[in-house]
This record gives structure tokens, sequence and C-alpha cells, in this order.
């Protein structure tokens, strides 16, 4: 690939990290793979193009309740990560725990963590309820 004015070959992936070798640098770098693919340089010089891969179907197979739980899950992890559950209508604005201008990720995270924790505290009855589904007590 050309990235920061040379040619580098990957060589290592680690979660959201990218090592490159650098020969003229003396060590390697480790760059974040969103820095990497928004430089205004970067281009793949050699290598195949992803193929296409078309969505439709891919969660027919699943049962209802296994689909139901999944799609829970998304809504919680999109919120987490953009700080809005998926299809929200536009000029929403995020709840202020998960506002990506106001916390990081990590401090999102830890507000959903927070928020589920209170969600699965046993009521007056002895029952809890989860994030994803009741439970009997």
């Amino acid at each position: 690939m050309h990235f920061d004015g040379g040619e580098h070959q990957m060589v290592g992936l680690a979660g959201a990290s990218v090592r490159l070798p650098s020969e003229a640098r003396g060590a390697d770098q480790v760059v974040l793979t969103e820095h990497l693919m928004s430089s205004p340089d970067f281009t793949v010089i050699d290598g195949l193009p992803a193929p296409d891969v078309q969505p439709f179907g891919l969660l027919d197979a699943l049962p209802e309740d296994v689909l139901a739980a999944a799609k829970q899950w998304e809504r919680h992890i999109v919120e987490v990560e953009t700080g809005l559950p998926p299809h929200a209508p536009l000029n929403t604005t995020p709840r202020p725990e998960y506002d990506p201008a106001k916390h990081s990720l990590a401090e999102r995270q830890r507000a959903k963590a927070r928020s589920w924790a209170s969600a699965t505290a046993p009521s007056k009855t002895g029952s809890c309820a989860t994030p994803l589904k009741d439970c009997g007590g």
C-alpha cells in the first residue's frame, strides 16, 4: 500500500491497529486503520479487489427468537458506537450519556453497562428484566 509518502506492506493486524514495517525509519509503525485509510495518499498498490457480498438472506435461516435477540444486541451496540440507535429519525440527538461529541467510546460503553446493571436489578416481585429478555425470579 502507499501511505505517508512511501510504500508499505501490512505485516500485522490487531483490533483496529495495523503494523507497517519501515526500513527508512528503522522501526515499525503501528497505525489505526481509520487513520490509514482516511489518509489522502492511501492507496492499495497490489491485490485483488474485495468480493461483493450480498447481505440478502444471511439471517433468514436463524430462528425468530435468535434473530430478535441479535436485533436487540445490534440496537445497543450501534447506540454505543454512534450515539443513536439504528434507523433513528433524521435530526435525532443522542442521549447525553451516549453522545460521541461528549464521551469517549469507553465512557459510552460504561454508561451502557450501568444501564444494563440497573435494568437487571431484582424488582419488588423478585423478578428482573434484562436488556434483552425477561427472566423469572
